[in-house]
């Protein structure tokens, strides 16, 4: 998954739900407030909203 920042983030898995649930582990609050306080900053963004756009916006790798 590529960030609006241009971060890209990814996991090893064998389905695509596989991936969702595996990076949303990996975007816990800690792991998103600190990506938010370095790349968006004076940006709110929930866990919620956050785990949102990764089950949105996750696609296979090229």
């Amino acid at each position: 998954m590529t960030c609006s920042c241009g971060d890209v983030m990814s996991v090893e898995a064998e389905s695509r739900d596989e991936a969702v649930a595996k990076l949303k582990g990996t975007m816990d609050q800690a792991a998103l407030d600190k990506h938010v306080a370095d790349k968006h900053p004076n940006m709110t963004l929930t866990l919620t909203d956050a785990h949102a756009q990764i089950e949105q916006n996750l696609q296979p790798a090229a």
